[in-house]
């Protein structure tokens, strides 16, 4: 899940994963230019893991409900 400007709700267990929040450097060492960006985004397992989704929004919030 990842939100730049909004928040993340959901009424499902979630298990957050331990991140390092690492900065990801990208570029050709050869020319000197890289672009480097931060790893903003929440890693989770929801009722024991499945399939890898993403949910990204840039200035919404994210709802991850069950069915009701």
């Amino acid at each position: 899940m990842k939100s730049d400007h909004g928040d993340v709700y959901s009424d499902f267990d979630i298990k957050l994963e331990a991140t390092s929040g690492l900065t990801l450097v990208e570029g050709n060492s050869g020319k000197g230019k890289y672009r480097v960006r931060l790893d903003k985004a929440v890693y989770a397992t929801i009722n024991g893991g499945g399939p890898d989704m993403q949910f990204p929004t840039l200035n919404g919030r994210i709802y991850i409900r069950k069915k009701k």
